[in-house]
């Protein structure tokens, strides 16, 4: 089940948006079966990380572009989405190898260290780590937080 506090800054920023009428919900299709186990085997390939938590977050909205932020999508026609993303930050720096990116903004990447399943907030373009969480739920709630702000 997806954590009530990311429900609610989700919520938040569709509330925002909805005054420019734009409805954040129909932006990017709904994750199917299929994109949901795609994504499970792609991540078996890349780490053993456990990605549940990602998973109840792109069920209830696959992928966020607000005020700066990139939530990636499993949408491959999505301009942000995962894999194409990964690809990207990937083929920047040997360094970034280490990580799984879920999202970026301005001057951060949102990540996971694929090795020893630490989350991390990067800075751009530099990789350095500025901030460390123990869930996925405590990474995208940071965030979210911060785009909010």
């Amino acid at each position: 089940m997806l954590d009530n506090m990311i429900k609610e800054l989700i919520n938040k920023i569709a509330e925002i948006e909805k005054k420019y009428d734009t409805n954040i919900f129909e932006e990017v299709s709904k994750a199917s079966d299929d994109e949901i186990n795609n994504l499970k085997n792609w991540f078996a390939n890349h780490s053993q990380i456990n990605i549940e938590e990602y998973i109840e977050l792109i069920k209830y909205i696959n992928g966020l572009s607000f005020n700066g932020l990139l939530i990636y999508s499993l949408d491959e026609e999505c301009d942000y989405n995962i894999y194409n993303s990964n690809e990207e930050w990937w083929c920047d720096n040997e360094e970034q190898q280490q990580y799984i990116f879920f999202g970026d903004d301005s001057i951060s990447w949102y990540c996971v260290n694929k090795d020893t399943g630490k989350y991390f907030i990067l800075d751009k373009p530099g990789g350095n780590i500025m901030e460390e969480y123990g869930t996925f739920n405590e990474l995208i709630i940071e965030a979210l937080n911060v785009c909010l702000n």
